[in-house]
């Protein structure tokens, strides 16, 4: 088995260059890492995670033990069978009862591969999702600055604690 998480932001890079009105990608390793810890810190005040996963396995027909990435299962996902030319065709398929075996109904015979590709949900409000480009930008400005003056973005933080109340 092959497989690769990744972890999907509630904020894309395009949106936080647009925001940021930065063109080109001289900036982008600084920018991700920035998308990165604003989602952090905006989820650390609202007391959630807001980074869903991508969860791409990859396994070959002849394994008989189809052991899925640890991470927590719910509803959807998609498993399909590729032949050697590429093309695929969509598998029946469910997770073990204990979620952490893939079972697929039927392999089709000429099956080079059997893909399994998931997506975990968080709900993230337009709001939430305001508070991260604030930090970002935030954060952006003021990478170089180490006085203390201005150590925080209190306009996302305060978004952020006025969801955590909401949601209370």
């Amino acid at each position: 088995m092959i497989y690769q998480t990744t972890k999907l932001y509630p904020v894309s890079m395009e949106e936080a260059k647009s925001h940021l009105n930065i063109i080109g990608s001289s900036d982008d390793s600084v920018i991700n890492l920035l998308l990165a810890s604003s989602t952090d810190y905006v989820g650390g005040i609202v007391g959630r995670d807001l980074v869903a996963t991508g969860v791409k396995a990859v396994y070959e027909p002849s394994e008989s033990d189809l052991i899925l990435p640890d991470i927590e299962y719910g509803e959807g996902g998609k498993c399909y069978a590729l032949d050697s030319e590429e093309e695929s065709i969509e598998l029946d398929w469910n997770f073990s009862q204990d979620g952490k075996h893939l079972i697929v109904d039927e392999i089709p015979s000429g099956t080079v591969s059997i893909v399994f590709e998931y997506k975990t949900s968080v709900e993230i409000s337009e709001t939430l999702r305001l508070a991260i480009l604030m930090a970002i930008a935030f954060f952006y400005e003021n990478r170089g600055d180490e006085s203390g003056q201005k150590s925080e973005p209190v306009a996302a933080k305060n978004l952020a604690l006025r969801e955590r109340h909401n949601a209370l």
